[in-house]
């Protein structure tokens, strides 16, 4: 069992937010589906294989940080590199490793918490419009897509539609 023993974000390999990130959830993994029922059944099935839903990523700070809220919206097809690192502690071999995703998105929400005296305030940050993610563990890529390259680039460690992709950008 991996347990996470710490984490952080860092933008664009330059702001690290390791002191003040409170909370960063990885992205849903989600396939799209789409309900059919053959003509000749009584009973219907999700089909699978249509491609992944819209990945986010939420992250809250405590404080307010004038250089990351400078990230948020920007001109059409502006996207900023975030970088989500895990350090991971094997409860039961006391193995350690670094669980990472690295994906190119928006900050497409900034929400700030209700200001109260002899409180911290909070902001709450979504990085969005996500067009590349990868996901690895120990320098080896799990999960690696590109919405310009097609969509999935490595899928469970392994290369996958390399035919697709050579077909469509022929």
């Amino acid at each position: 069992m991996r347990l996470m023993r710490m984490f952080t974000g860092v933008i664009n390999d330059d702001i690290n937010l390791a002191l003040e990130i409170e909370e960063m959830q990885l992205a849903e993994m989600k396939e799209k589906l789409s309900e059919f029922q053959p003509g000749g059944s009584s009973m219907s099935v999700n089909a699978a294989g249509l491609g992944i839903q819209p990945l986010a990523v939420p992250v809250k700070l405590a404080g307010y940080n004038p250089n990351v809220a400078g990230f948020f919206g920007g001109p059409p097809g502006l996207r900023h590199n975030f970088t989500g690192k895990v350090f991971r502690v094997d409860e039961y071999s006391g193995e350690e490793g670094e669980h990472m995703v690295d994906l190119k998105g928006r900050l497409t929400e900034l929400k700030g918490s209700s200001l109260k005296g002899g409180d911290l305030d909070k902001y709450d940050h979504v990085w969005d419009s996500i067009t590349e993610y990868s996901e690895s563990f120990n320098g080896k890529v799990l999960h690696r897509f590109k919405l310009q390259m097609g969509g999935w680039i490595v899928w469970r460690g392994e290369p996958i539609n390399a035919n697709g992709r050579s077909f469509i950008h022929s």
